[in-house]
């Protein structure tokens, strides 16, 4: 949850969050709240204030957006994230530098500082809710269209393809070659039913979507409507629907039709494919 305002005094930001965690504490659901700049959790070096009034605040971790409010990138050895480490259930894995909230392409090699800080801090958050006994933690590649994504001057036209930026990143989080997918993946189980295990969850927006991937700590883990390789290969019905979906993809961005593209995805979502199958290769660009 986004709420609050950085431009608050502490007596106004008592006052309103109160009343908000009396609120939450009744909901049916957890709640979490993020640490995102103009809010009320905005100031990083500010937050133990925050924990020490409401010692039941539960957190999800943005931390690209404390790397523009303080102008540095975040990492484990700093007092706030050694800070948040035990009360972070959610993490938006959007990698932010120094100068802005999200990078142009997290894998391009002149952004592997800032990725490779953003992971350090997630593995302490995953380690630290393992540690606690967290059967269930939650990844959102949040890669996002809305003034986040750099542009090119004059044209204003996306430096990369958000879509892909934010499926390679949700792969990437799940990989075995990297610590983080490492840790998630253990026992090495995919679900792919989402009446199985709530697999994945979508929110749209004008301009794309936004994979939620749910992953599971221990024994298994769930994410995006992935099939196990090994076990659930696609049938000939869904290898007919992929070939086709290629196809409308290609043509969709022959004609450089974004909404088009994102409404195909969506539809892929819908149909229980995984989405790197849409690819020939999941880390080509578009």
């Amino acid at each position: 949850m986004i709420t609050g305002s950085d431009s608050w005094t502490w007596a106004e930001q008592q006052w309103f969050w109160d009343r908000a965690l009396k609120l939450t504490a009744a909901a049916q659901a957890p709640v979490t709240f993020e640490t995102h700049r103009s809010r009320s959790l905005a100031d990083p070096w500010s937050i133990q204030d925050w924990i020490s009034r409401y010692p039941g605040l539960r957190l999800t971790a943005d931390l690209s957006h404390w790397c523009v409010a303080c102008e540095r990138l975040m990492t484990p050895d700093l007092e706030p994230i050694k800070a948040i480490a035990e009360r972070v259930d959610h993490i938006h894995a959007r990698v932010g530098h120094a100068q802005g909230p999200q990078v142009s392409h997290p894998f391009a090699p002149e952004h592997a500082e800032a990725l490779e800080a953003h992971r350090a801090c997630w593995q302490l958050f995953l380690d630290r809710a393992r540690a606690r006994g967290m059967e269930h933690f939650t990844l959102t590649p949040e890669f996002g269209p809305d003034g986040y994504l750099p542009t090119l001057p004059f044209t204003n036209q996306p430096v990369a393809d958000l879509l892909q930026i934010n499926i390679t990143m949700a792969a990437w989080l799940r990989a075995d070659d990297t610590p983080l997918g490492v840790r998630l993946r253990r026992g090495g189980r995919y679900c792919h039913k989402m009446s199985q295990a709530r697999t994945l969850e979508t929110r749209t927006t004008a301009l794309g979507m936004h994979l939620y991937c749910f992953k599971t700590l221990g024994s298994g883990v769930s994410t995006m409507v992935t099939l196990d390789r090994s076990t659930h290969q696609p049938n000939h019905r869904q290898q007919a629907l992929v070939s086709s979906l290629r196809q409308r993809i290609s043509e969709a961005r022959s004609h450089n039709d974004s909404e088009i593209v994102h409404s195909l995805f969506r539809e892929a979502v819908y149909l229980d494919i995984q989405l790197e199958l849409l690819y020939q290769d999941p880390c080509m660009t578009a």
